[in-house]
C-alpha cells in the first residue's frame, strides 16, 4: 500500500492554521505539530496513514480526533469564522445546531444518515469543529457546569461542492426537509438548535438491532417539499403526553384537509366535463355540477376533515392493522367481516365505508380530549385512553 504523505505546503498551512488556533482560542494540537517537528524534514516520506489530528479545546475533558482531511476542509480562512444563534460556517462549510436528546441521537446512529446532490451535500456531524471554535469565541464553554464547546453539540453539516451558495431561509428549508425525513425513519425528534446549555440525564444505552448502523444516503428527490406540517409532526413525536401527541398529529390532518378536498373536487369536476362530449348540458348534468359544489362545502366541515384526508392521501387498509385492536375489532364487527380477513383486498365501496368510520373516530377522539369536559356526549367512536399510544403510532404512519 502506498504510503499518505504531505507535500512541504500542505505541512506549512497546517502549522500556521493550528498556530492560529493555538494563539487566539488556545486550541492545542499537540500530538501533530509535534510529529511535524520531530519528523522535520523527513517528513516527505513519513506516513501519515493512520494518524489523526488530537484537537485539545478548552474545558473538553478530552482530546477530539479529527482527520487530516478534516483539518484541510476546516482550516482554510479559520480566522475569517462567522457564526450567529444556530450556526457556524467558513469558505464553503456551514454547521446548523441540531436539537436532539444525546442519548436517541447514538441510538440510533445518527451519523449514518446523509444526503447527496450535484452542488450540496449534508450529513450529521458529532463534535462540530466550527461550532466548538464559535463556542469558545462566545466564551460559553465552562466545565465546571458540563457544558463544553464542541462534544455536546450535533450538527448539520452543509458542503457546497460549488459556488451555488443558498440563502440562509433556502438552507434552513432544505435542513426542516432533511430533518423530517430522518424524524420519519427514526421516530426521533430533530430541530434546528442554537448555542445554549443541557441539562442531561444519563441512563444506560440498550443494543438495538442491525438497522442502526446501516447507512442511509438521501437523494434531493427523496425529500419531501418543506410544508407547516413537517414542524407539527417534529413537535408530536417529542412530546410524552398520548393526548397532546394525539392532537398534534390531528393539526396535520387539518393542515392537508383544504387542499385533499380541492383535489377530490377537482378530480370530479374533470370528469363531469369530460361528460359534455356524450352528454346534453341539460338540467340533471347542470343540478350535477351543483352538488359537487355542495359535496365540496360538506368536506370542509370539521367533522369531514379527517375522512377526506384518509379518502385522498392514505391508503387506510395497508395501515388498518396497525389501528388499535380495539377498533380493528369495532369496525370488522359494524361491516361483518372476519376475524382472519385481508382487509387489503376489500373493493372501492368497502374501503370507502371503512375511511368514513375511521374518520370518525379520530374527529370524535379529538373532541373528547378538546372539549374533556364532565357534560361531554361520548359518540361511542372514541379511542380509549388504554389505547392512545397505538392510535399515535397509526397517526405517525399517515
Amino acid at each position: 500500500m502506498s504510503k499518505k504523505t504531505l507535500s512541504e505546503p500542505q505541512i506549512k498551512f497546517l502549522r500556521e492554521r493550528l498556530d492560529f488556533l493555538m494563539e487566539k482560542y488556545d486550541v492545542e494540537a499537540t500530538n501533530f505539530l509535534n510529529i511535524i517537528n520531530e519528523e522535520w524534514p523527513e517528513l516527505e516520506d513519513y506516513d501519515f496513514d493512520n494518524v489523526e489530528v488530537d484537537i485539545w479545546m478548552d474545558d473538553e475533558v478530552d482530546a477530539i480526533n479529527y482527520t487530516i482531511e478534516d483539518m484541510f476542509r476546516y482550516l482554510p480562512n479559520i480566522d475569517e469564522l462567522q457564526y450567529n444563534e444556530c450556526s457556524a460556517w467558513c469558505n464553503n462549510i456551514k454547521q446548523f445546531i441540531i436539537a436532539v436528546d444525546e442519548w436517541e441521537a447514538e441510538r440510533i446512529n445518527i451519523t449514518r444518515f446523509s444526503l447527496t446532490s450535484e452542488s450540496l451535500n449534508l450529513r450529521f456531524v458529532e463534535n462540530p469543529f466550527y461550532i466548538g471554535i464559535a463556542a469558545l469565541d462566545q466564551g460559553i464553554a465552562d466545565d465546571n457546569y458540563g457544558l463544553t464547546p464542541c462534544s455536546r453539540y450535533i450538527a448539520v453539516e452543509f458542503e457546497y461542492l460549488d459556488e451555488s451558495y443558498l440563502l440562509q431561509e433556502d438552507e434552513i428549508r432544505i435542513l426542516k426537509q432533511f430533518l423530517y425525513t430522518v424524524s420519519i425513519e427514526t421516530g426521533v425528534c430533530l430541530k434546528l438548535g442554537q448555542f445554549f446549555f443541557f441539562d442531561y440525564d444519563y441512563y444506560d444505552i440498550d443494543d438495538e438491532d442491525q438497522e442502526r448502523n446501516t447507512k442511509v444516503n438521501y437523494g434531493v428527490n427523496d425529500l419531501m417539499s418543506f410544508t407547516k406540517a413537517m414542524d407539527y409532526f417534529s413537535k408530536a413525536i417529542e412530546i410524552e403526553d398520548q393526548e397532546i401527541k394525539y392532537l398534534h398529529f390531528y393539526k396535520i390532518i387539518e393542515y392537508f384537509s383544504p387542499v385533499a378536498s380541492k383535489k377530490s373536487a377537482y378530480n370530479l369536476l374533470n370528469l363531469r366535463l369530460d361528460a359534455l362530449k356524450i352528454k346534453n348540458r341539460d338540467q340533471k348534468y347542470l343540478e350535477s355540477i351543483f352538488q359537487l359544489t355542495r359535496d365540496y362545502d360538506t368536506s370542509l366541515k370539521d367533522k369531514e376533515l379527517a375522512t377526506t384526508v384518509l379518502r385522498e392521501c392514505v391508503d387506510s387498509l395497508e395501515l388498518f392493522e396497525i389501528l388499535p385492536n380495539s377498533i380493528q375489532q369495532r369496525i370488522k364487527k359494524k361491516f361483518h367481516l372476519q376475524k382472519d380477513v385481508d382487509v387489503t383486498a376489500l373493493n372501492a365501496t368497502e374501503k370507502d365505508e371503512i375511511d368514513k368510520e375511521i374518520g370518525q373516530m379520530l374527529y370524535s377522539t379529538r373532541n373528547q380530549i378538546v372539549h374533556a369536559k364532565s357534560n361531554y356526549r361520548s359518540t361511542g367512536f372514541e379511542c380509549t385512553t388504554d389505547d392512545m399510544e397505538q392510535l399515535n403510532t397509526f397517526m405517525k404512519k399517515q
